[in-house]
């Protein structure tokens, strides 16, 4: 029976092309724009782990003084520099990564000439790699033994392997990095994580770093060039270099767990930072924060505004069209009443004609869902051309794209189903009448 209703659905369709592609046309502008903006706002604000960052976590804790601001609600993003190397070996035991950034002078020879230019460098520790899914090309990351003892070693990204040694095996070579001998013991495979979640402080969009080194390594180089993104709140102390204040933050920490144990660790940030305020260190009683990735996410607002706004207005398009299908259907479904009571005069039965009219606008949906892909595919090759940072990361996600062509199909049929019965509903007799 469904065979035979698809047929004279089809028949159906093609008899009244024009209306057809009116609807098919409909359908497919306010699916395209949502396809297009929907997946603006799965591609930059989701979780870049694949699910993984459900278990990787970013402390936080509130150094600052009682002088400070009481509006001031929630902890600085980063920590510094003595509660980080705290807070690292509070975790000992899980996975954990202690993390900055800042540029620094590269100068020497490579394959493809000379070099002298600053690069941005990522310090961190060995988990970093494997934490965020940057994987190897050559080599493999320092071991931790290489971290406690301060080797002078570094990891490339592809790029800079690429721009550097024309990127053959640079494994075992050398390179100068802020007046330091450095020896390349691993290169990476292209890699971009989108968004930066490890590091949002020049956005979460920017580019990822060209050189990897040890956190303890890069902390002993000459730090003329700086450390990282400092955000002091509150008075220096006198003997102390600003980014080196307890008052300064810069550091970022993450750690892999699970959450019973994230719950405990949780605890432990909060009794760390009741015995710093009894210390005098803190001038807050404890307010700390233990976010993971996807919480993470949410509490910066990664998805740029725009991106929002166009996202809201493609969806009032698309509930506009989808109410002027419904409006279509209904207006074709009176016009269409001599036809249908044909059918019914000539034995078809009230289930038929329904399962008819229902498979014409499940066709009809199906058609506008697969153009307003297309539409898609345009609209985000349009938004790729703006100068924003986050353009060049912007593609059709595919979750997306599955739910366009469903709801093009479901709106079709909620559309369509309670005009077919009432028209299904009519004595054949009444339907011939009414539409002479």
């Amino acid at each position: 029976m469904a065979l035979h209703s698809l047929s004279i659905a089809k028949h159906s369709l093609r008899r009244r092309l024009a209306s057809a592609a009116l609807i098919v046309a409909t359908i497919a502008i306010g699916v395209g724009g949502f396809c297009a903006t929907g997946s603006g706002i799965a591609v930059l604000g989701a979780d870049p782990l694949g699910g993984r960052g459900a278990g990787i976590y970013h402390p936080q804790l509130d150094s600052t003084s009682s002088t400070v601001d009481a509006s001031m609600t929630e902890p600085p993003d980063d920590l510094n520099f003595l509660d980080a190397q705290s807070v690292f070996r509070l975790a000992e035991g899980s996975p954990r990564v202690m993390t900055s950034q800042n540029w620094l002078p590269l100068t020497g020879k490579g394959d493809v000439g000379a070099l002298a230019r600053m690069a941005i460098t990522r310090a961190t520790t060995r988990d970093f790699f494997s934490m965020f899914g940057a994987r190897m090309q050559y080599g493999a990351p320092w071991t931790d033994a290489q971290d406690s003892l301060r080797d002078r070693v570094v990891v490339l990204s592809s790029k800079a392997n690429d721009a550097i040694f024309g990127g053959t095996d640079s494994v075992g070579r050398e390179l100068t990095i802020a007046t330091k001998t450095m020896r390349v013991v691993g290169v990476l495979k292209p890699w971009d994580i989108v968004p930066k979640i490890y590091d949002l402080n020049d956005g979460p969009y920017s580019d990822s770093e060209e050189l990897f080194i040890p956190f303890s390594t890069w902390v002993d180089l000459p730090q003329d060039y700086g450390f990282g993104p400092v955000r002091c709140i509150g008075p220096l102390s006198e003997d102390a270099y600003g980014p080196m204040d307890d008052h300064c933050t810069w550091v970022q920490v993450w750690v892999a767990m699970n959450p019973a144990k994230a719950s405990l660790f949780r605890e432990k940030l909060i009794a760390y930072s009741l015995e710093q305020q009894r210390s005098g260190r803190y001038g807050r009683p404890p307010n700390t924060r233990l976010r993971n990735v996807p919480e993470w996410l949410r509490y910066k607002n990664v998805v740029p505004p725009g991106v929002r706004a166009q996202f809201f207005v493609s969806l009032g398009v698309l509930l506009a069209c989808l109410f002027t299908v419904a409006g279509l259907q209904v207006v074709s479904f009176r016009g269409r009443f001599p036809e249908l009571g044909l059918r019914r005069a000539l034995g078809a039965s009230r289930r038929a004609i329904i399962l008819q009219l229902v498979i014409e606008a499940g066709l009809l949906g199906f058609l506008g869902g697969l153009f307003g892909i297309a539409l898609g595919f345009i609209g985000v090759g349009l938004l790729r051309l703006s100068p924003e940072t986050y353009a060049s990361h912007l593609s059709l996600d595919g979750g997306v794209v599955a739910a366009s062509i469903m709801l093009g199909i479901a709106a079709m049929l909620v559309s369509s189903l309670v005009p077919a019965i009432v028209a299904s509903g009519h004595s054949p007799y009444r339907q011939m009448q009414e539409a002479g």
